[in-house]
């Protein structure tokens, strides 16, 4: 793979840069248990004008798909951790 932009790139070469972190307390409802953080410095993109017209008339081909009703969430009573940090910490002589 070189990082060479042509004139047939639409958008040319960059860089991303992903963190993933996982939380260790599991059963507690108010931490999430994965966290996925993204960096993206820039985007160049390079369109003509045919390109793009193109594009619009490909995306307005596409069937939008019908919409259901919202499932309603209901709330929960859980809201403690039985995994304590205390526990992973060391103890006070």
């Amino acid at each position: 793979a070189s990082n060479v932009a042509t004139p047939l790139h639409l958008l040319q070469p960059t860089n991303l840069v992903i963190q993933i972190h996982k939380c260790l307390i599991t059963d507690d409802p108010r931490l999430p248990k994965i966290k996925i953080m993204g960096e993206l410095q820039k985007i160049a993109v390079s369109v003509s004008e045919d390109r793009l017209l193109t594009l619009c008339e490909i995306l307005v081909s596409m069937p939008l798909p019908q919409s259901e009703e919202a499932t309603q969430l209901k709330a929960s009573d859980s809201k403690g951790s039985s995994l304590s940090l205390l526990k992973y910490l060391d103890p006070v002589e």
